[in-house]
């Protein structure tokens, strides 16, 4: 009986703290407004020669 009990106000807890982070975002958003999403940046990896160039500075050459 306890289990049961104490099963359920885990999931009364869970449903309160989706409650409290969906109010929360509310919140935010009447107060700050929509933030436009994030721009996608492609990812530039350095050449293998930038790679040498960094290491030999980093090391003091």
């Amino acid at each position: 009986m306890a289990g049961e009990e104490r099963r359920g106000a885990n999931k009364l807890i869970e449903q309160a703290k989706e409650t409290v982070d969906r109010l929360a975002e509310a919140l935010d958003t009447l107060l700050n407004g929509q933030r436009p999403a994030p721009a996608l940046v492609p990812v530039r990896r350095p050449s293998p020669e930038e790679i040498r160039r960094h290491t030999r500075r980093q090391r003091g050459y």
